[in-house]
C-alpha cells in the first residue's frame, strides 16, 4: 500500500497558487472535473492549474497625452480585484513605440 501511495504523489514543476481545476478530465478527456482520491488519471492529464504569482507582467493601454509622463525602470502600482491585500508595486520595463488607434478608457 505505501508503494502504491508514494507511486501516487503528485508534485508540480513550479510553486505557486492553484488558479482552477480543468473543466473536463484534462488534455480533452472526458471525466469529473476534480479528481477524487482513488480515481485513475491518465498520463498528462491536466489536473490543476497553477501560477507562480512572485512575477507578474502586466500590458496596459494609456492615452498617448499621458505617455511623455512614463519612464523605463519608473516605479508602479498595480491594483484592482485581483489584488485584496492591496496593490502590486512594480517597475516599467518597456513602452511600446506605437500606439493602438480607437483605443478607449476601460474605466
Amino acid at each position: 500500500m505505501k508503494g502504491q501511495r508514494n507511486r501516487a504523489a503528485v508534485a508540480a514543476p513550479v510553486s505557486g497558487l492553484v488558479l482552477k481545476a480543468p473543466a473536463t478530465g484534462g488534455a480533452g478527456l472526458a471525466g469529473p472535473a476534480v479528481v477524487e482520491i482513488g480515481s485513475a488519471v491518465a498520463n498528462s492529464q491536466i489536473l490543476l492549474t497553477v501560477a507562480d504569482l512572485e512575477t507578474l507582467a502586466v500590458s496596459a493601454h494609456m492615452d498617448e497625452m499621458d505617455v511623455n509622463r512614463i519612464r523605463l525602470d519608473q516605479p508602479v502600482k498595480v491594483g484592482g480585484d485581483a489584488f485584496p491585500d492591496g496593490p502590486a508595486r512594480g517597475r516599467i520595463a518597456g513602452v511600446a513605440h506605437q500606439t493602438t488607434a480607437g483605443m478607449k478608457d476601460p474605466a
